[in-house]
C-alpha cells in the first residue's frame, strides 16, 4: 500500500469478490502488513501496520464479510527461515517474510506484543457479544500509506490517524496511532497504540448513531499508556 489508491484497492477486494460469489462468506487468507516492506524507502513502522490491518478487519466486520485471516502470529527468525524456508534467504525477501506478525521476537519463549496485538484483542474482546455493525469512514492523510479510519458504532469509537479533534474527543499528537473506545452506562474502556494524552467528553459517548457526537462540555483529560487499556467510571 503506497498510496492511498491502493488501500481502496485493497479494501475493494471483499466487495468485488462478493460481487462474483454473493451466496458465499468473504474471506481474506494469509492477511497482513510486513514490517520489512520498504514503503518510499523506509520499513512499514509498527503504527502503520496497527492501522492498516485493524482497518480491514473493522471493514469486513462492518460490512458483513467472513473477516481476515491473520498471517502471521509470530515474527520468523531469521535462522528459522535459513532452516525451513530456504528460498527466502535472500536479504530483501527475508526482512519482508519473516515480519508480518502479531509478536515480535525479543529472545523471549512468547516475544513481544506489536500494537497491532493490542487492537487485535480489543476488536475481538467488542465483537464477542455480536453487536450492531456500525459505521466506517476511511479518509486519506498523510502516514506512510495515506490512509486513516473512523469507526462509529453503539456503544464504539475506533479511530486510526493522526491529530484529532471532534465533540467528543481531542489530541494533538500528530504521531500515526489507533484509539478505541468501548462504553457502557458504567464505565469507558480506551486504549491507544502510542503514549497519548487527550481529552474527553464522557457525556457525549451516549448517542454514537448520530451524525456529529453530541457534547455537553464536560471535559476530562486522559493519559494513555501504549497498550494498556484505561477503564473509567462513570
Amino acid at each position: 500500500p503506497y498510496a492511498f489508491k491502493d488501500t481502496e484497492i485493497s479494501l475493494s477486494t471483499f466487495d468485488r469478490l462478493h460481487g462474483m460469489y454473493p451466496d458465499k462468506p468473504i474471506t481474506m487468507g494469509e492477511f497482513g502488513l510486513s514490517n520489512g516492506l520498504l514503503i518510499n524507502g523506509s520499513p512499514a513502522d509498527y503504527q502503520t501496520q496497527a492501522l492498516w490491518e485493524t482497518l480491514h478487519y473493522i471493514y469486513s466486520y462492518a460490512h458483513g464479510f467472513g473477516g481476515c485471516m491473520k498471517w502471521m502470529d509470530n515474527d520468523w527468525t531469521t535462522p528459522y527461515i535459513h532452516r525451513y524456508a530456504k528460498w527466502w534467504t535472500d536479504s530483501k525477501t527475508l526482512a519482508y517474510e519473516e515480519q508480518f506478525g502479531l509478536f515480535a521476537f525479543d529472545g523471549t519463549p512468547s516475544g513481544v506484543s506489536k500494537p497491532i496485538a493490542w487492537c487485535v484483542k480489543f476488536f475481538a474482546d467488542y465483537i464477542q457479544s455480536n453487536p450492531k455493525p456500525g459505521t466506517l469512514t476511511v479518509f486519506e492523510t498523510k502516514n506512510q500509506v495515506r490512509a486513516g479510519f473512523e469507526y462509529r458504532a453503539e456503544n464504539a469509537w475506533f479511530y486510526g490517524g493522526e491529530a484529532l479533534a471532534n465533540k467528543a474527543i481531542s489530541w494533538g499528537n500528530g504521531e500515526t496511532k489507533v484509539v478505541m473506545v468501548l462504553w457502557d452506562e458504567k464505565t469507558i474502556t480506551l486504549i491507544s497504540t502510542v503514549d497519548l494524552e487527550l481529552e474527553l467528553d464522557t457525556n457525549a459517548l451516549v448517542t454514537p448513531s448520530t451524525p456529529e457526537l453530541s457534547s455537553r462540555g464536560i471535559w476530562q483529560k486522559v493519559k494513555l499508556l501504549r497498550g494498556k487499556p484505561c477503564i473509567l467510571k462513570r
